[in-house]
């Protein structure tokens, strides 16, 4: 009975907030319930390691730069109740082409392995739905009368779930309570058995009002639209260099350079949803990373061989057989940082499994391409309707602007990959 009474408690507090002042907050569902609301609707779109998820774990691999990404969520919320209001992301990232390869192959492993952080700062979100921020409309769910408001289409809708945990839990206390008095165990263990029975009974309820609630919502579009927003502080630090052999030209000897890939970024999300529209995101970040001569193709790149033939009687070869690689670099070799400017726009149409993604990338410094990248992301949920693997198509164009690649065309410039998703665990709400 108070599990039961918790739980209708709950509902009339949700049922009693009615927006008939402007300037009054209302509740369509309760506070726990739409931050897991908000939580599956971000989770539509994860396709680098740098995008918000909010389950416990996730990881990304992206042809692009061919990195595999492994990160685990740390979220702070005011209490139980309450909005996520902050997360931390830890992960760590390795190169899952050229580095893999290297260890299968007993190559100098000089590729990417490191560790990200992440702060993210969630800003509250809003469900506008009829009869609290405008006037009545007639509702889109045709199993209710066609004067129902949003608002009304969930009282119910809560109602129904609340009876039907009410059932649930009355069974299983019968039940719980007739193997407990047919059990001949002492008063004493009877005790700790039923304090233990009925606070994971209303633990499984609570989450069970949850979840029922955000899916109702969520599968009866009662609401007009949602938005939501969030800023995310993130951070790369290399574990290894990057190392290349580099020589001036082919009548010098060659010599070992390393780069250490740190990133630092700052980015802005925003998300809208309407039931006509669909979901919008829109990002903008900016950030800076270390860059060098050999990731923007200012040096040439041979093969070891084709160095051996090219040089002259005199040059030192000894220490070639020891490079671990089969590439080596011609030209002037410079590490430098590289700032950058990007803009992404993502639009799932309602009820759609794909959509259609844009991105813009601006670089600025001695390597400044400005490079694109269209996409179709698509998302995938499990049984349960929770997203289970998110997809993208993706063509990338380099140097749009022509400035780096000048003899190249744009077919030559362009590349066709394919990112992955992968959410693991459950949401954090």
């Amino acid at each position: 009975d108070t599990i039961i009474v918790k739980l209708e408690d709950e509902n009339h507090t949700v049922v009693t907030t009615n927006c008939t002042d402007k300037n009054q907050e209302g509740k369509i569902i309760t506070n726990r319930a739409l931050n897991l609301f908000f939580a599956n609707k971000i989770a539509n779109f994860l396709s680098d390691g740098g995008d918000l998820s909010l389950f416990g774990s996730y990881a990304t691999l992206s042809t692009d730069d061919g990195r595999l990404s492994a990160n685990h969520n740390f979220c702070v919320k005011k209490n139980e109740e309450g909005r996520i209001r902050r997360m931390t992301t830890a992960g760590i990232r390795a190169d899952a082409s050229d580095g893999f390869a290297a260890i299968f192959s007993d190559k100098t492993f000089s590729n990417d392995l490191g560790f990200s952080i992440k702060q993210t700062w969630l800003h509250k979100g809003l469900v506008s739905y009829d009869g609290c921020t405008q006037k009545q409309a007639r509702s889109r769910a045709a199993q209710f009368s066609g004067t129902s408001t949003h608002k009304a289409i969930m009282d119910i809708k809560r109602a129904m779930i609340i009876s039907s945990i009410s059932q649930d839990i009355t069974k299983k206390s019968i039940d719980f309570e007739a193997q407990l008095a047919n059990s001949g165990l002492s008063s004493d263990i009877q005790t700790t058995l039923r304090e233990e029975f009925y606070g994971k009974l209303s633990d499984d309820a609570n989450d069970s009002f949850t979840e029922q609630q955000y899916k109702a919502l969520a599968s009866s579009g009662s609401f007009k639209f949602i938005r939501t927003s969030w800023t995310s502080l993130w951070g790369y630090v290399p574990a290894t260099s990057q190392k290349f052999m580099v020589a001036p030209s082919f009548t010098t000897n060659f010599s070992g350079k390393h780069l250490y890939p740190w990133e630092i970024n700052i980015s802005h999300t925003r998300i809208r949803e309407s039931q006509k529209n669909g979901s919008f995101f829109l990002t903008i970040s900016a950030g800076v990373f270390m860059n060098n001569s050999t990731k923007t193709d200012a040096l040439k790149k041979v093969s070891s061989k084709q160095f051996l033939t090219g040089l002259p009687a005199g040059v030192d070869t000894l220490n070639l057989g020891e490079l671990g690689t089969d590439d080596v670099y011609l030209g002037a070799y410079e590490n430098f940082v590289t700032p950058l400017l990007k803009g992404q726009f993502v639009w799932f149409p309602e009820k759609f499994f794909a959509g259609f993604s844009i991105s813009f990338e601006q670089n600025f410094g001695k390597n400044n391409p400005l490079n694109a990248k269209i996409g179709i992301p698509m998302r995938f949920n499990d049984s349960e309707g929770k997203p289970s693997i998110n997809l993208e198509l993706q063509l990338r164009s380099t140097d749009l602007s022509n400035k780096i690649d000048k003899d190249k065309n744009f077919r030559q410039k362009t590349t066709i990959g394919i990112s992955v998703g992968v959410p693991f665990s459950n949401f954090l709400y």
